[in-house]
């Protein structure tokens, strides 16, 4: 008899964050590349969708690399980054958009940061 295996979940807010800085269309052109995903693009409001289904995606939106507490100023400092997103979809799909975060962070480089209070203890996808 099959167990169940609960699929993965996980918050649908992320940031990616990189040391290098990398715009919006840096990203489309190396996903886009290899992929069929149905990706929309605003380069102008440096904003990113990865539509993985029909009806859900997951959405970019570029940041100025700063938060609004110390402690998190700190991390972006003593990690060097200088490109940050802010990056959302359903956490319920979690099991989905894994592959698709980790093909961006093989190709575009960075990391995915699940957003929480204590961005050291948050989920990170290399």
């Amino acid at each position: 008899m099959k167990k169940n295996i609960p699929a993965i979940t996980a918050s649908g807010e992320w940031f990616y964050m990189n040391q290098k800085e990398i715009t919006v269309r840096e990203i489309y052109d190396k996903i886009k590349a290899d992929n069929k995903l149905d990706i929309e693009i605003w380069d102008g409001a440096g904003v990113l969708e990865i539509n993985y289904s029909e009806k859900q995606s997951i959405d970019f939106e570029m940041l100025q690399p700063m938060f609004k507490d110390k402690e998190g100023n700190e991390y972006l400092k003593n990690n060097d980054i200088h490109t940050l997103y802010m990056v959302s979809f359903d956490g319920a799909d979690f099991d989905i958009v894994l592959p698709i975060l980790k093909y961006i962070v093989l190709n575009c480089g960075g990391y995915f940061c699940e957003d929480n209070m204590d961005l050291t203890q948050s989920m990170i996808i290399k």
